[in-house]
């Protein structure tokens, strides 16, 4: 079984591409957790040169802030030149979020939201974090809403909880078969892995 290195944004995204690679057969080796966008997109030239040896995911959110560049000539740009064999370099739409709000039995289930309210095409959302914290403020669950919902005097957008619940939610949770039929980015995204194995960029 192949293994494949992967390297995303923040902890919250480990276990989704950890699935992905599952999904199309082959073994997540080890995380590289940038911080941030800004902090992952420097890298992404290394990862290119490593993936001539290496097998490589890198996961990536589609933010507003990019929509004013084409996806070729961001993914161009970012790879900075002929992209290895070994590389898939992925851009999740709008963020990882929508990839998990895509699993509504999942979400309706661990975050105790009615299943009625949640949105069917998350990949339409053009803020999908914020859209998931305002589904949470109406969560039956106390606990839920506080690891989730910021305070309203401070200044956090997000729960003091939320990283940590997030990322329990996608790895024990999150059903990404389920959640494929609801988000055509990651349904085109789990293509692309099952393509790296079968055309050979992804090798034992």
């Amino acid at each position: 079984m192949p293994e494949v290195l992967y390297a995303v944004e923040g902890v919250t995204d480990e276990p989704v591409a950890e699935k992905l690679i599952i999904a199309s057969g082959c073994d997540p080796r080890r995380a590289f957790t940038a911080g941030g966008k800004p902090k992952l997109d420097p890298k992404i030239q290394g990862y290119n040169r490593s993936s001539a040896h290496l097998n490589w995911l890198v996961l990536r959110d589609l933010d507003l802030d990019d929509r004013r560049i084409c996806i070729p000539d961001l993914l161009s740009g970012l790879i900075g030149g002929e992209r290895r064999q070994g590389l898939m370099l992925r851009l999740a739409v709008r963020s990882v979020e929508s990839w998990l709000m895509a699993d509504s039995d999942a979400l309706s289930a661990y975050f105790r939201i009615t299943a009625s309210k949640i949105p069917t095409s998350p990949d339409l959302l053009d803020h999908p974090k914020t859209a998931l914290v305002n589904l949470c403020r109406k969560s039956k669950s106390k606990d839920i809403r506080s690891a989730m919902v910021p305070r309203p005097e401070g200044r956090r957008a997000v729960g003091s909880e939320y990283v940590a619940t997030v990322r329990k939610y996608a790895a024990d949770y999150w059903d990404i078969d389920r959640a494929r039929r609801n988000s055509p980015s990651l349904a085109r995204a789990i293509a692309s892995a099952e393509r790296m194995v079968v055309a050979g960029g992804w090798t034992g």
